[in-house]
């Protein structure tokens, strides 16, 4: 498959990739199939891949958010009279269901972190760092893109002596490689 950037060529590769995500931190995803260019080392991803991140993205966002005290979230009801709008538009409003709220499940209801709800209301977009990233360099920014590092395969199972990677080498892995993937 020829790259879209430098016209290289892809190369199938198996491993574990750990992806930073700006409003979620780092998250690692185990296993996995992705594309790596040989010349300018542009990554795509199958469609399992994707569901894969997609579903633990969505796992360390759940938990994230559930850390917050259940008196910084508020009912639907609440939310919708913030935004001036009904219950059902609040429900089927189609950036909202994408995420631009901050929300999670208890008992049956969704519940919606009202920090979320009024930066929602005043840019529309109410996602917002959840944790700290520890960037080198100057002023903490939230860069968006995806910082990967990835195993390939041998026989060694020992853990990960580079600081920063928590996850412990499998069978087939090397020393990780950090390599960033700029979003497009």
């Amino acid at each position: 498959m020829t790259c879209n950037e430098c016209h290289g060529y892809y190369e199938e590769k198996q491993g574990h990739l750990k992806i930073r995500d700006k409003y979620i931190g780092s998250f690692e995803v185990k296993n996995v199939f992705y594309l790596k260019c040989s010349n300018c080392s542009d990554y795509a991803f199958p469609p399992e891949t994707s569901r894969k991140i997609e579903e633990q993205k969505a796992k360390v966002l759940d938990r994230l958010i559930r850390k917050h005290s259940f008196d910084e979230f508020i009912d639907a009801s609440k939310a919708a009279s913030i935004l001036k709008m009904t219950r059902q538009g609040l429900h089927k409003n189609r950036r909202i269901r994408r995420g631009f709220i901050f929300q999670t499940r208890k008992g049956g209801k969704i519940h919606y972190l009202k920090k979320s709800v009024e930066l929602y209301k005043q840019k529309k977009d109410g996602r917002f760092p959840l944790v700290t990233l520890n960037l080198t360099g100057k002023a903490k920014n939230y860069l968006p893109h995806v910082e990967i590092y990835i195993q390939s395969s041998y026989k060694d199972e020992t853990t990960s002596k580079e600081p920063g990677v928590e996850f412990p080498y499998i069978d087939g892995a090397t020393i990780p490689t950090k390599e960033t993937y700029y979003a497009h």
